[in-house]
């Protein structure tokens, strides 16, 4: 069975499910989302009141906590060029070494307070600071979440999970390397920084870097915000603004250049990536981006504040008292009444994750580029097959026209003149090829052509190697996160249960990807043409590695007549 590549699955459907339902439970719903059911316990912490306190917020870069870049609390490289004890701008860490020869790691780090009682739906604040070493050799629990596997729903996880991990080349002041800052997909509603797909040690290690993966808050309990109840909108996306201050402010005590950062997500990561490409408060804590299948397009906050009722509803909080009910509900019982854990269905929606709310997101990030606000060297891509591998094999052609129906309503007909089974070798290849396209290649050129239409310079690409060595039963495809294995190195996450032994083309892409990612983050260009609006260059990785010009064309012209 394939694991951690595309990871999620849907809630168990019921014996009454339909196919279709269940179909577009998979196809939408998931669509592949990296999702992680590893982690702690659960944690049932609660409060009183609501702490929104914007002295140590990610609004700010002044109080306690932060710093100057970091120009205090470490060794020299001189002195120690492999230090396992760093003095942070909270107290001192300890780390040791990791699995790679020459890399040491830093784990748990707590970059914010733990977000409980009346911290619950508040800011990110700054952590109690701390005189004695830190142990920071173990990993650290997910945030809470559901867990997507297994009949019994369960949550896995604690509250008290705001921390970073690193891996380091030179852990010493003065080495001044490239940073690679890596945020976790999983739907903003599972996932974490500490599953093994995204050990950083390899990364690391080939490309001389800095390699940082960093928890955010999920589901509810990072998105949440009513209308009329002063909760703060986006609260996840401050959670990764503070931990990129952290990076600012520390990264150079660890032997990174603060002012070399490239941030860089796959899926949800990757549409939080791109929120923070547009986010004025996350501006100047980084100097490029990477976004790796997710969008660009922000919704407005009022679905979010839709969907916050809808909780405060099911859990019978409402009124003035309830964001004191939901502090002293336990997390397991916030992720259990979701609304929308995972994305809808009808209309191909989406759950929680970013909103403009004239905040921390004054406009979307389509709007930013467009307008040439953003400073920051920008690449964005898909996968050739994203969403194939989580679509039913089995939809018969009533089965589809019906999903088609259900998601486009009166656009219906339209859609299925576009995508007509008779192209396709299947239903579900039908199926696949529409919401790849939609969700992913399509979204991806909308967001370079911003880019270029506002003058930043800007990189297109599509992963489409498909040549791993395939178990008996396993489809070859360039699915949702594929490019994550040899991205990060680790293949023994590529088969749950199977140590995989990569082969020479395997081998290769990991090559390309990595030197192609640590290029760009030590402020080379992205391989590959400069992006062009009307021509649409994309950089092809593949083995060998190629250039092309116009992909999906047709479709993403359809598809853009409504966005």
């Amino acid at each position: 069975m394939l694991a951690r590549v595309a990871f999620a699955h849907p809630p168990a459907a019921s014996p009454a499910t339909s196919t279709v339902a269940l179909a577009a439970a998979l196809a939408l719903a998931c669509l592949g989302l990296a999702c992680s059911d590893d982690g702690g316990q659960s944690s049932a912490d609660g409060g009183d009141e609501i702490d929104t306190g914007n002295a140590e917020s990610a609004e700010s870069s002044e109080g306690e906590g932060t710093g100057d870049s970091g120009t205090e609390g470490g060794l020299s490289c001189e002195e120690d060029p492999a230090q396992t004890t760093i003095q942070t701008t909270y107290g001192p860490v300890a780390g040791g070494p990791s699995e790679v020869e020459g890399i040491v790691r830093f784990s748990n780090i707590p970059y914010a307070a733990p977000p409980v009682g009346a911290l619950r739906f508040a800011f990110p604040q700054a952590p109690e600071p701390w005189t004695e070493p830190r142990d920071a050799t173990s990993f650290g629990p997910e945030c809470v979440q559901l867990a997507v596997s297994g009949s019994d729903p369960t949550t896995t996880g604690d509250e008290d999970c705001l921390q970073l991990n690193l891996w380091s080349p030179e852990a010493c002041e003065g080495a001044d390397r490239p940073v690679m800052v890596f945020i976790h997909g999983g739907g903003n509603a599972v996932g974490s920084a500490v599953n093994p797909l995204y050990d950083g040690a390899i990364l690391a290690a080939s490309q001389g870097a800095v390699v940082v993966t960093l928890n955010y808050r999920l589901g509810a309990l990072g998105w949440y915000a009513p209308p009329d109840l002063g909760v703060p909108s986006n609260n996840a996306l401050r959670d990764q603004i503070f931990a990129l201050e952290w990076v600012h402010d520390n990264i150079a005590r660890f032997g990174g250049d603060p002012g070399q950062v490239m941030i860089f997500g796959e899926s949800a990561g990757a549409v939080n990536t791109c929120a923070l490409v547009g986010s004025p408060a996350a501006a100047g804590l980084f100097r490029a981006a990477i976004v790796q299948s997710g969008t660009c397009d922000q919704r407005g906050l009022a679905s979010i504040q839709d969907m916050s009722e809808t909780l405060e509803d099911s859990l019978g909080c409402q009124g003035d008292d309830a964001i004191a009910c939901l502090q002293a509900t336990p997390a397991a019982e916030i992720m259990f009444a979701e609304p929308n854990g995972y994305p809808e269905v009808a209309g191909i929606g989406r759950g929680w994750g970013p909103a403009v709310d004239g905040d921390v997101l004054p406009q979307t990030t389509l709007e930013a580029l467009s307008a040439g606000e953003v400073d920051a060297a920008f690449v964005v891509g898909s996968n050739r097959d994203e969403t194939f591998r989580d679509t039913p094999s089995d939809l018969s052609e009533a089965q589809y026209e019906a999903l088609v129906a259900a998601s486009f309503s009166i656009y219906a007909d339209e859609v299925l003149a576009a995508y007509p089974v008779a192209d396709y070798d299947s239903p579900s290849a039908a199926w696949a090829s529409l919401t790849t396209d939609l969700k992913f290649i399509c979204n991806a050129r909308r967001a370079a052509e911003a880019a270029a239409e506002g003058g930043t310079p800007s990189w297109r690409y599509q992963f489409s190697y498909d040549d791993y060595t395939v178990l008996p039963g396993v489809e070859q495809l360039a699915f949702h996160g594929l490019e994550l294995v040899y991205l990060f190195g680790n293949f023994a996450t590529l088969f749950e249960g199977f140590e995989y032994q990569p082969n020479a083309g395997d081998l290769e892409i990991a090559a390309t990807l990595q030197d192609a990612w640590g290029a760009f983050a030590a402020g080379e260009d992205f391989p590959g043409p400069v992006y062009q609006a009307g021509v649409d260059p994309y950089l092809e990785l593949d083995v060998p590695t190629g250039e092309g010009q116009g992909l999906r064309t047709q479709q993403c012209d359809f598809w853009a007549q409504w966005q």
